[in-house]
């Protein structure tokens, strides 16, 4: 999978550690499967992005519809896509399916922060260009 492809998903094994006792996943860490996904597919340039250039994508907003369980032992296969990009903000699209059935729909709000001052910034471009090479939602 390219870094910035929505294709083929990104597939995630939900471990004991993701999960409550009943052996779901935990509804809080779904948003740091969410950060895991999002830096895979920015690939190595968001490290850089942050150790050297001293900013972050911020998630400043989620939407999420849990459609059915994911339990331990699924792999959580997400897919990500870009329902709108400007210059400091982008909406991404996420949809999490496990053995073939959807389980989960999300829409997350980023920003582009620079640290330190906590400041929006407008996206540098290469991480610009790996947002805008997400495939597009169709809504």
């Amino acid at each position: 999978m390219t870094a910035a492809s929505a294709e083929p998903a990104l597939e995630v094994p939900i471990r004991r550690s993701d999960c409550d006792p009943a052996g779901i996943i935990y509804y809080p860490n779904y948003l740091d499967v969410f950060e895991d996904a999002i830096e895979e597919w920015l690939g190595a340039g968001y490290r850089s992005l942050v150790l050297e250039r001293g900013m972050s994508l911020r998630i400043v907003s989620v939407d999420c519809q849990f459609v059915a369980p994911v339990r331990m032992g699924d792999r959580l296969a997400l897919r990500l896509r870009r329902a709108a990009l400007e210059a400091g903000r982008a909406v991404l699209a996420l949809e999490g399916a496990a053995a073939g059935l959807p389980r989960l729909a999300a829409r997350l709000t980023a920003v582009c922060v620079e640290l330190g001052t906590e400041r929006c910034v407008e996206f540098p471009p290469e991480l610009s260009e790996r947002l805008a090479a997400l495939e597009p939602t169709s809504s």
